[in-house]
């Protein structure tokens, strides 16, 4: 890469990122031409970091630093078009990261593509990796929507769908959906999982809403693999073993955001009320909550600051808090799961109209038109909120504090542990399970295909 092309692409992708920046981000700024600049500034910061890195081996190619062939019998290009991961930004490497680390393991070439410049995945430099960042906004959908692959493995729903931005390739072979939480896929946007030709599950309960939608919408169905969650093994490799203890009195409170959140139903009297009872409660709001509910955050932390048993968690890695808890509160959100199956302690559900509308005397038929619950006799959701702990509607936090005593009274560990192993297959080695599915599986119809020539 010569010096004037290093500068044309700083200069191009400069411009790119400015243009292609959502407009939804002016939500998050007040009005005014100083908007522009720092637009301007981290448009150039970006474009200047994905630039180097092509600037960077390009002096290493100068200075006989060839990046070695993996071995394979076809071309550079090529070898990386036969799996490609997508992936929609940072938040999502805790699930990526385990395959990509298990395809270089077994020294198999994989493509890594992502649509945030600060994705952790643009770090690892490897003869087998193919890591790339494609840009924001239509340049970015345009790359993907022309992409080639022979697998397409992706965490984002809706591609394909009518009115989504990223629209099926068609020279993508396989398109493969891996999920990043532990649900069923009553909460997808209706028609998310449509176009995808298979599932990566994390437990076999996964396919009665999947074959339940297929059914009611004479969809073909997908080919459905139980092989693990990598993410959660991710979260499980950051815990200490073993666990230290705990005081045996300390609450997490651990909601979603928006309108799936508890606060902006419940407020902070149930945390009050246990913090009187002599409980620890500490509150961690979703990342989200700082951006669209602020006024609500601070309401709250003003609300509850002469508590001296009151903490409040900001920490990007939630893991200290868990680690901490003896029982969490949550409403629907995953992470309810993540702490009952990781740190075998119970949950409470507390109930919201969008979730439980009979117990609001919300009468809607159409509350959920967008959602694949629509299509699914049961929310599963719902139905494992009584196992992992209890749930609860707005009328009976009055009695929180007797309910907690109760709960952690019971000692759940061994039953959670077991709902673990029925939930989450491979646990801790999904990564290295997907992996060599995905690797058997194209090696598998590549053979067909030679044959059937």
């Amino acid at each position: 890469m010569s010096l004037l092309m290093w500068v044309f692409n700083v200069v191009f992708l400069s411009f790119y990122l400015l243009l292609s920046c959502p407009s939804a981000a002016h939500a998050y700024l007040d009005p005014g031409t100083g908007n522009v600049l720092v637009y301007v500034c981290i448009s150039l910061v970006g474009a200047l970091i994905y630039a180097s890195k092509g600037a960077f081996y390009a002096l290493l190619k100068l200075l006989g630093h060839q990046k070695q062939d993996a071995g394979t019998a076809v071309n550079a290009k090529s070898r990386f078009d036969r799996i490609v991961l997508f992936s929609e930004g940072r938040s999502y490497w805790n699930t990526f990261k385990p395959l990509v680390e298990a395809f270089i393991a077994r020294q198999f070439p994989v493509s890594y593509l992502t649509m945030d410049v600060t994705d952790p995945g643009l770090t690892i430099e490897n003869d087998f990796l193919d890591n790339r960042y494609i840009g924001r906004g239509t340049l970015a959908y345009h790359r993907i929507n022309n992409l080639h692959a022979e697998v397409l493995v992706a965490t984002t729903p809706n591609i394909g769908t009518p009115g989504y931005p990223i629209r099926r390739s068609p020279h993508v072979g396989r398109m493969t959906h891996i999920l990043h939480g532990i649900d069923d896929i009553a909460f997808y946007h209706k028609g998310s999982l449509d176009h995808y030709d298979e599932v990566l599950m994390n437990g076999a309960y996964l396919a009665d809403s999947i074959r339940e939608v297929e059914r009611k919408r004479g969809l073909k169905e997908k080919n459905l693999v139980v092989l693990g969650l990598p993410y959660l093994d991710v979260l499980a490799s950051k815990m200490r073993h073993p666990l230290p203890p705990t005081d045996g009195r300390t609450i997490l409170v651990a909601p979603s955001w928006g309108e799936k959140g508890l606060l902006p139903y419940y407020g902070s009297a149930f945390m009050q009320e246990l913090l009187k009872a002599g409980y620890n409660v500490i509150l961690r709001p979703h990342p989200q909550s700082y951006k669209v509910e602020s006024k609500l955050l601070e309401k709250i932390r003003k609300e509850l600051s002469p508590y001296e048993n009151f903490a409040w968690d900001s920490e990007p890695d939630g893991s200290l808090s868990m680690e901490k808890a003896d029982l969490m509160i949550s409403d629907r959100s995953n992470v309810r799961l993540d702490f009952a199956l990781l740190y075998e302690r119970p949950v409470i559900t507390l109930t919201i109209p969008f979730t439980d509308p009979e117990d609001w005397g919300v009468n809607d038929p159409h509350l959920w038109d967008d959602w694949e619950a629509s299509d699914l006799k049961e929310l599963w959701s719902e139905k494992v909120a009584g196992m992992i702990g209890i749930k609860l509607g707005r009328s009976e936090t009055a009695k929180l504090p007797e309910h907690v005593k109760q709960l952690l009274a019971e000692k759940k560990s061994e039953d959670l542990s077991a709902m673990r192993s029925e939930w989450v297959a491979n646990f801790r080695h999904s990564g290295e399970a997907m992996a060599d599915y995905l690797i058997s599986s194209l090696r598998a119809e590549n053979n067909a295909t030679i044959q059937m020539s």
